[in-house]
């Protein structure tokens, strides 16, 4: 995703690419960062996504926008977290992120 107008485009991506979380954890927060061209407004939607984990029995089905205002440089996503009583290996699920700008 980059910013229009400026010599520096903006670049918006998860601070972390990768997260590990016990399942008795309630939830997981993600951040995501902004570099680059931050003097005007970004934003971009975000939604998880099933892999291994199951929407609804392992985590919590998440979506919505992000808006860094100017001079954001950093947002949080936040996903629930199913705790249940089965004993079950590692488990993952994805959060993407889009561009709702032109």
């Amino acid at each position: 995703m980059s910013a229009t107008s400026y010599d520096t485009p903006a670049y918006i991506d998860f601070y972390l690419a990768e997260l590990t979380v016990s399942e008795s954890a309630t939830e997981v927060e993600l951040v995501v960062h902004r570099t680059g061209e931050f003097r005007q407004a970004s934003q971009l939607d975000y939604l998880t996504a099933e892999d291994t984990a199951t929407e609804g029995r392992d985590y919590k089905s998440t979506g919505g926008t992000l808006v860094f205002q100017p001079m954001e440089t950093f947002k949080t996503i936040t996903v629930g977290i199913i705790r249940d009583e089965q004993t079950e290996g590692v488990e993952t699920f994805t959060v993407e992120l889009s561009s709702t700008e032109p």
